[in-house]
């Protein structure tokens, strides 16, 4: 009996009470940083076969508009790119692009295919002679080439 007396007297009590519960304030919510996209994978370098290459030269020497002489030739059996130029100032205007559609190509195929080749810059005005190594990805310094050697298909 005493037992029923503690809960009675318990429900009793607790009847009329109501429990609050206070949570707190919310904080003010700040906007989830968004995953930012993952940047887009730069697209894979250029490679272009000597083939193609040979081609991509017979059109930039063919091309009036363009001031640049390009040839294609083996030397010790390196395959290699001749380009010919005015002036510095010229062939430093104009280089990026030259990388970009010719040398760069050029150096990337031949490259993977574990093979030697080269790009040489010429020019016209002083004489002077500069040769890209693909596979080290060295330049030499400039040097005066020879006068009396013949240029074939050479606008300079």
């Amino acid at each position: 009996m005493t037992t029923s007396l503690v809960w009675l007297l318990g429900v009793v009590l607790l009847h009329g009470c109501t429990v609050v519960y206070n949570t707190p304030d919310a904080a003010p919510q700040q906007p989830v940083s968004q995953p930012q996209p993952a940047q887009a994978p730069r697209a894979a370098p250029k490679v272009l076969t000597v083939s193609q290459s040979i081609q991509a030269c017979q059109y930039l020497q063919n091309n009036p508009k363009t001031a640049i002489s390009c040839r294609f030739e083996y030397i010790d059996g390196k395959p290699t790119l001749f380009f010919g130029f005015l002036t510095l100032n010229q062939a430093t205007a104009a280089w990026p692009i030259i990388t970009e559609q010719h040398a760069g190509p050029f150096c990337n195929g031949t490259n993977a295919f574990n093979r030697q080749a080269q790009v040489v810059v010429a020019l016209q005005d002083t004489k002077m002679v500069r040769m890209y190594t693909c596979e080290t990805s060295q330049w030499t310094d400039w040097t005066s080439y020879d006068q009396g050697r013949s240029q074939p298909n050479n606008r300079y």
